[in-house]
């Protein structure tokens, strides 16, 4: 996946619309895929990365001021302070992926915006400049065969944070989780969870239900007294 273009719209501390080239360059014949960006502290680094981070995964992405708060005061609260609720705010994002030897560039365009009491998301994607309509019904799912969420932390992180990887001992499990996820080695774990919670599904269908015990006994009861009534004529 190669990063091209990063929108933002009242995004946060970025009023109106601003455009961010994330091409890598090409200097002295090499190329730079990395690519850095400073600044004062509150200047807007860590934005960029939630940025990415939210219009790629939406309730699942990992951004530095979502906390506990829910999906949508997060949102609520990601909408530049100078503009009202109701004109919201976007991100829309432009890479370039390979696959089966075949390139196509995507844009995935996330807008949110006030609508009487609630926050109204709209995700709208694009192939190659034509939207797609089942990618974008189906965007949640299909951004993990791109780019797994779990992983993105390896991808896209604040360079701050790296001595507390080397130094903090919760960072290794985080770390773990993500390699495991980027070999695939996480498959099995997820197969042992999800059939566990099938089985105990299959468990719970198959219990029989107490209004189900109780026509049990009635249709015993009845059958019993039908019995005695026969017997009783003959």
């Amino acid at each position: 996946m190669i990063l091209n273009h990063l929108r933002l719209t009242n995004f946060c501390v970025y009023r109106g619309e601003q455009t961010i080239d994330l091409r890598p360059v090409i200097r002295n014949g090499k190329i730079r895929p990395i690519v850095l960006f400073g600044g004062i502290n509150g200047g807007g680094k860590t934005t960029i990365l939630d940025a990415i981070q939210l219009v790629l995964y939406g309730n699942r992405a990992s951004c530095s001021k979502k906390n506990e708060k829910s999906y949508e005061q997060f949102l609520r609260e990601s909408i530049n302070r100078s503009v009202p609720l109701s004109h919201g705010a976007a991100i829309s994002l432009t890479f370039d992926y390979a696959s089966d030897g075949q390139q196509n560039t995507y844009e995935v365009h996330r807008r949110w915006s006030m609508k009487g009491n609630k926050i109204k998301e709209t995700v709208i994607i694009k192939k190659d400049d034509k939207v797609d309509r089942w990618l974008s019904e189906n965007w949640s799912q299909q951004v993990e065969d791109l780019l797994p969420q779990s992983i993105s932390q390896l991808c896209f992180f604040d360079a701050e944070k790296i001595r507390f990887l080397a130094e903090d001992e919760t960072s290794n499990a985080t770390l773990g989780i993500a390699i495991k996820a980027l070999l695939g080695l996480d498959l099995a774990e997820r197969l042992i969870v999800d059939s566990s919670v099938l089985e105990g599904k299959i468990a719970k269908r198959a219990r029989p239900s107490a209004e189900k015990t109780e026509l049990d006994l009635l249709e015993q009861a009845l059958e019993q007294k039908t019995r005695g009534w026969r017997l009783r004529s003959n």
